[in-house]
């Protein structure tokens, strides 16, 4: 018994950097369409991964939050650094957006 529960302590110890926050990767923000060139299901397709995209950045902050004080520590400059990413990257769809949208209107108005 004491040595199934000394393996089950072993386990999780070892299993422990695996539960650790890890920072998400991804080249979202190099793949945003020009609005003023992109088509509607390029623009939703973008929009979408860019939403999952800063969703997987929060839930990075928030775990880093989470964190024991002395772990977090050295962990808050990646955590701002995520912050940062997302609002960049949230202020760049955002932007193609409204340029879709305009260059959208521009198209409608020509075609009347």
């Amino acid at each position: 018994m004491k040595r199934s529960i000394g393996i089950l302590a072993l386990t999780l110890l070892a299993g422990g950097p695996a539960l650790a926050c890890d920072y998400p990767q991804d080249t979202v923000g190099e793949e945003i369409p020009r609005g003023a060139t992109a088509s509607a299901e390029e623009m939703a397709t973008a929009q979408r991964r860019v939403a999952s995209y800063v969703k997987a950045l929060e839930d990075y902050a928030a775990c880093v939050d989470a964190e024991p004080s002395a772990r977090r520590q050295s962990m808050l400059r990646d955590r701002d650094r995520a912050i940062e990413e997302a609002e960049t990257v949230a202020d760049r769809i955002n932007k193609e957006i409204r340029q879709y949208n305009r260059s959208l209107q521009l198209r409608q108005a020509s075609a009347n």
